[in-house]
């Protein structure tokens, strides 16, 4: 079993760092901005009047396989996988949370999911020659189909 979740955050969830929690208030796909809010005014312990923001989060923008969220296997993030709060970003951690995988993430992304391509088996098209030691797996965006059988076989 895998040791990690990888998945992308989903609409407005908001999933908390479970692992972080009794240190400050982060989530998972949100980055906290001190400068947007309501601004109001404090005073400090000289007694001046200073004005401040309350701060929010905001969605950090999804793009590429680095935006990818890794979590540990827990029934915590199990749970919101089920309850919709992350896209499963591969099918194996879909496969682990029992969700469907949707390779689309509903639109909300357009991160092209990793794909692994079996290149020993893949039978490549009549007159092309294909340098394996150039291809990079992980940042392939099309799906290479195993040959059912190969001609005289």
């Amino acid at each position: 079993m895998p040791k990690t979740l990888r998945v992308l955050p989903r609409g407005q969830a908001m999933v908390p760092h479970y692992e972080h929690q009794h240190v400050v208030r982060k989530f998972h796909g949100w980055t906290h901005d001190p400068n947007v809010g309501e601004e109001y005014e404090d005073r400090t312990e000289t007694g001046a009047i200073v004005k401040r923001r309350s701060g929010g989060f905001e969605p950090i923008e999804v793009s590429t396989d680095e935006h990818v969220i890794e979590l540990p296997v827990t029934p915590e993030y199990i749970r919101h996988l089920r309850d919709g709060d992350f896209w499963a970003a591969d099918e194996e951690t879909a496969r682990i949370a029992g969700c469907a995988f949707d390779p689309k993430f509903g639109g909300e992304h357009t991160l092209a999911p990793s794909v692994v391509v079996d290149v020993a088996n893949a039978i490549p098209a009549q007159g092309f020659e294909f340098d394996s030691s150039k291809f990079d797996a992980s940042k392939a965006a099309l799906t290479v189909l195993p040959a059912t059988a190969k001609e005289g076989a």
